[in-house]
């Protein structure tokens, strides 16, 4: 596949859960007041991009900042399970906090972790961080190897971006740091990833 694909991934706007910094994952929480003010923000930027259609994940958190972000833009918004946050299992739900009580500060800092040999870490009964990684971009290359569309927008959360940002070439040593509705830049072509760095205004 020798065809350029950008894809220009944000992570949803702000919800009640992150302000208490509590495991989202698969719970389905919508944005609040802050978060739509993130997502009408976004759309300053997203205009400027050229965007030709937007991937989002199907929970609500990323539909919501997707249909903020590109009202009136007339650009289609489709919907998918395969860009969710990683499933965490026990912790879903619980505060960052208690978790870091209960299992222990190394495995945070393994869940932070950057490090190729930190992907297959997981917490218990919880998606791991490869897995998670091995379904997005299965994902989105097959989207790449039937679209018509070269200049994508995915509405996605924490962990997808920064799995995807880390696995990419060119990708920064230390954690990205991941605020709400920050755009990164990813390029696709030829069967490799390349990291292009933070979209900003």
């Amino acid at each position: 596949m020798n065809q350029m694909f950008e894809f220009f991934i944000f992570r949803h706007g702000e919800t009640d859960w992150n302000c208490q910094r509590r495991f989202q994952g698969h719970t389905d929480i919508a944005l609040n007041a802050k978060g739509e003010n993130q997502a009408r923000e976004l759309q300053q930027l997203v205009k400027s991009l050229g965007i030709q259609v937007v991937l989002s994940s199907d929970l609500s958190r990323a539909h919501q900042t997707a249909a903020i972000a590109f009202k009136d833009l007339q650009v289609p918004i489709t919907t998918h399970r395969e860009l969710r946050e990683a499933f965490f299992g026990d912790p879903e739900g619980q505060l960052i906090d208690d978790v870091i009580e209960k299992y222990g500060q190394k495995s945070w800092a393994r869940w932070c972790s950057p490090k190729e040999e930190d992907l297959d870490f997981s917490y218990p009964n919880s998606e791991s961080k490869r897995g998670q990684l091995d379904r997005v971009r299965t994902f989105l290359e097959e989207f790449c190897g039937k679209s018509k569309f070269n200049r994508v927008a995915i509405s996605t959360h924490g962990g997808v971006v920064r799995r995807m940002v880390h696995s990419s070439d060119n990708s920064p040593q230390l954690p990205i740091t991941l605020p709400n509705c920050g755009v990164h830049k990813l390029t696709f072509s030829g069967l490799q990833w390349s990291y292009a760095g933070v979209v900003q205004f």
